[in-house]
């Protein structure tokens, strides 16, 4: 794992992380690659994934250095019949609360990738949270979602719009495979 410094504005660099993309099957994979990080923590998923049990989780192990920030609580009071993705991950208070957020801060939400990439300036590490079946051994469950047609319900669609686009899953530092 390097860095790779970029920058972003005149005064202002950004520091990425260069890895090839990990796949940690358990807390024992996951956490040799936090302990000694101390930048920004982002869960992102599908709901229902497990981001913010595996959030709790990396807490009670890496603490008392790490809190929990639950992005879907910025983002529930903006879905509206004419919200987007943009509507969601433009925020006032979201954007005050990650500018200031204090290192090894690990933020929880179904679009944190995406809210990094506009408001986050550090160095952050990036964990896609899959939940993966264990009658299908190596079978993506959230996947299906993916390869039907964009859903009717309004968050959903945004939600699907968001993985096609972005595509946070190919994207992660890391991809948790989850398995209940």
């Amino acid at each position: 794992m390097g860095t790779r410094r970029t920058r972003t504005s005149r005064r202002r660099w950004r520091f990425e992380i260069r890895m090839t993309q990990i796949d940690a099957f358990s807390l024992d994979d996951l956490i040799p690659h936090l302990v000694e990080f101390d930048g920004l923590v982002l869960l992102d998923g599908l709901p229902g994934a497990g981001k913010t049990h595996l959030a709790s989780e990396i807490s009670e192990l890496l603490r008392p250095s790490r809190c929990i920030v639950r992005l879907d609580h910025f983002l529930r009071k903006k879905t509206d019949k004419d919200c987007t993705l943009s509507d969601l991950t433009n925020n006032t208070a979201l954007t005050n609360y990650l500018t200031n957020a204090p290192a090894g801060t690990i933020f929880d939400g179904i679009t944190s990738f995406e809210l990094a990439a506009k408001h986050v300036l550090g160095t952050s590490i990036k964990i896609y949270v899959k939940r993966v079946s264990k009658a299908r051994p190596g079978a993506w469950d959230d996947g299906d979602f993916l390869s039907d047609p964009r859903p009717t319900e309004f968050l959903l669609g945004i939600l699907w719009e968001y993985h096609q686009s972005k595509e946070p899953h190919k994207t992660a530092h890391i991809v948790y495979h989850r398995s209940d």
